[in-house]
C-alpha cells in the first residue's frame, strides 16, 4: 500500500497564498485523474509549479497536479476518472517529493478537503476496480456519491481517507 502525507493545507488568504494541498509521497508514485475531462495543459510554463497538468471538466471544474516527475498524458487528450496521468516528483519550487493538488470551480480555487471525507493525517491508497490509486484519491462509486448527497458533480466525487484504516 502506498501512502501520502498531508504537508500543506489550503490557505488562499495567507502570504504567500497556497491555493491547493500538498501531499508528500514517494518519487514516481502514480498520479490518477480525479475526474473525467480534457487535458487543457501539460507543461512547465507556470513559475514554481514545475511539470504540471490541468484537467478540465464541463467548463466549470478543473484539477491541477503540480511538481510531477513525468507526464503520462498530452495536452488535448481526454482522460477518465482514475486514469494514470503522471508520476509524483520534485520539479519546480519544492523542498521534496510531493504532489500539489488544486481544485477549481469556475476558475476559482476551492479547498479540496472541503469536498472530501477524511480522518487523521496520512492519506492511504488502495485499489479499486483493479487500478492502483496513489496519493490522496480513492474513487467512490457514483451510487455511493448519490447516497451521501454530494453537492458537486459526480465526476469529482472522490474520497480522501487519512489514518491507519484500510479503505
Amino acid at each position: 500500500m502506498q501512502a501520502a502525507r498531508l504537508t500543506q493545507k489550503f490557505r488562499p488568504s495567507s502570504n504567500p497564498s497556497h491555493q491547493g494541498i500538498d501531499l508528500a509521497g514517494s518519487l514516481n508514485s502514480p498520479i490518477l485523474s480525479a475526474h473525467d475531462g480534457i487535458i487543457v495543459y501539460a507543461g512547465r510554463g507556470f513559475k514554481g509549479y514545475g511539470k504540471m497538468i490541468l484537467v478540465e471538466y464541463n467548463h466549470m471544474w478543473a484539477t491541477l497536479y503540480a511538481h510531477l516527475n513525468r507526464y503520462k498524458v498530452n495536452t488535448g487528450e481526454w482522460v477518465t476518472r482514475g486514469q494514470l496521468i503522471g508520476l509524483m516528483g520534485r520539479t519546480g519550487r519544492v523542498s521534496g517529493v510531493h504532489l500539489h493538488f488544486e481544485l477549481l470551480k469556475d476558475k476559482q480555487p476551492v479547498d479540496p478537503l472541503s469536498m472530501l471525507r477524511f480522518k487523521g493525517e496520512v492519506a492511504e491508497a488502495t485499489e479499486t476496480q483493479g487500478l492502483p490509486l496513489a496519493t490522496l484519491l480513492r474513487l467512490v462509486p457514483d451510487a455511493e456519491c448519490n447516497q451521501v448527497g454530494w453537492q458537486t458533480h459526480p465526476a469529482l466525487c472522490v474520497n480522501l481517507r487519512f489514518g491507519a484504516n484500510r479503505l
